[in-house]
């Protein structure tokens, strides 16, 4: 009898210890940049949120609004986050805080032209694996333009001109509507552009070379008073002394915009397919009216074009101490199911061709855009101090009257970028 009772005594210790193993956890920290990935994996993946896992993997992520700047005050604390999904720093991507992706396997499932578009032009290499891709461009009140007659316009005279006849027919309804207070938003202007004019001319290597090695000649960055960023500062001028732009451009904000569009008050606006999900939160019927559209080109010789960036960012750090306990959960996020489930979330575009997701009503009429007409992704080698933020505020500048004329905005534009350039230096 004292036998048994032993016996069970060390089984019970043995399957003590036994649980005690299998309870063992390897916690990962996530930092995201934008709140939907946050709830995205959170609600997909809540195994690794509770740890509940065969892995005994805890995934603690963490959102923060200003994500890429905070992680350059991390990395000089020398306490880089585990996963991340936000912008990566050209500064630390040249100092090798990232994880190389360039042979996972993960990247024979995906759209080639993906690896391609997210290559670092000075190592060669790939820091980060994108879930999707979007479409950023202009959507337009169908109903409106079929009432006068207009079709979107790929040149800045024709956009112009269905703005003037939308002012005209409809002056309750502000015919391009702007929530200029968050500069991000200029920065998209700025984006597809000054700077698409860039890429397309380029190409996006030797675009984004050239801004590695800071070739302004090559970039077609002048003072010129002819010159695209002259252009670009008369264009945003033509649409504020015309009317054809809501008088508050500077300090309206992105929900502004997108209500004043969703209840029919703005009858064309600037943005990606991600404000789809919030355009439609205002105004669920706001499908029956929603076009998508191309930029126009902004000055004679360059081309109209949609901004057709890679999201979804996932990166890792080079000094993960769990880094099998990473790439783990980084396959799952990649896994077929994984990408469909994010592009029906998100509204946005599978990198892998073979998933077939229901992402939006505007699928395609998007698609039908992007078959015909340029295209480019974000810029990724853009130093911090002229992130999309940065040189949106030149853009803000422009509307509140700082600058006497092209020239001078040209100048201040050329002065940022050095200014940027020579920090992350």
């Amino acid at each position: 009898m004292k036998k048994l009772v032993c016996l069970l005594l060390a089984l019970a210790l043995m399957l003590g210890c036994t649980s005690f193993a299998m309870a063992e956890k390897t916690t990962l920290t996530f930092m995201v940049g934008d709140t939907q990935m946050l709830d995205w994996f959170t609600q997909t993946f809540p195994q690794y949120i509770s740890g509940d896992n065969e892995d005994g993997i805890v995934v603690e992520i963490e959102y923060q609004a200003e994500a890429s700047n905070l992680l350059q005050v991390m990395a000089a604390a020398e306490e880089i986050p585990d996963m991340m999904s936000l912008a990566l720093p050209q500064q630390m991507v040249d100092q090798g805080f990232f994880y190389d992706m360039s042979e996972l396997e993960l990247w024979n499932s995906l759209y080639p032209a993906v690896k391609d578009q997210t290559v670092d032009v000075k190592s060669g290499k790939n820091y980060f694996i994108p879930l999707g891709s979007g479409a950023m461009g202009t959507f337009y009140n169908t109903k409106i333009f079929a009432e006068l007659g207009l079709t979107p316009a790929t040149t800045w005279e024709g956009f112009v001109s269905n703005l003037e006849a939308i002012k005209k027919a409809y002056p309750d309804v502000e015919p391009f509507y702007m929530g200029g207070s968050e500069s991000w938003m200029f920065g998209h202007l700025n984006e597809w552009s000054v700077m698409g004019d860039a890429k397309v001319k380029l190409g996006f290597a030797a675009y984004e070379t050239a801004l590695a090695n800071s070739d302004l000649e090559a970039l077609g960055w002048n003072t010129d008073p002819n010159g695209i960023l002259a252009t670009f500062y008369n264009d945003m001028i033509e649409l504020q002394e015309k009317g054809l732009i809501n008088a508050n451009v500077a300090t309206a904000n992105s929900n502004n915009q997108l209500e004043m569009f969703a209840t029919g008050k703005a009858a064309v606006i600037s943005n990606g397919l991600w404000a789809v999900s919030s355009i439609l939160s205002y105004n669920p019927e706001a499908t029956e009216f929603m076009g998508f559209g191309t930029y126009p080109s902004f000055m004679e010789g360059m081309d109209n074009m949609v901004g057709n960036p890679t999201e979804g960012y996932v990166a890792l750090s080079a000094s993960c101490k769990n880094i099998d306990a990473a790439l783990k959960v980084l396959g799952d996020m990649f896994a077929p199911e994984s990408i469909k489930s994010y592009a029906e979330f998100r509204g946005c575009i599978p990198t892998n061709p073979d998933v077939d997701a229901d992402w939006s009503f505007l699928k395609d009429s998007v698609n039908a855009v992007l078959s015909t007409t340029k295209t480019g992704t974000f810029t990724n080698a853009l130093p911090g101090g002229f992130n999309g933020d940065e040189n949106g505020r030149l853009v803000q500048n422009i509307f509140v009257g700082k600058y006497a004329d092209g020239v001078a905005y040209a100048q201040d534009f050329i002065d940022m970028w050095n200014r940027a350039y020579e920090a992350a230096k």
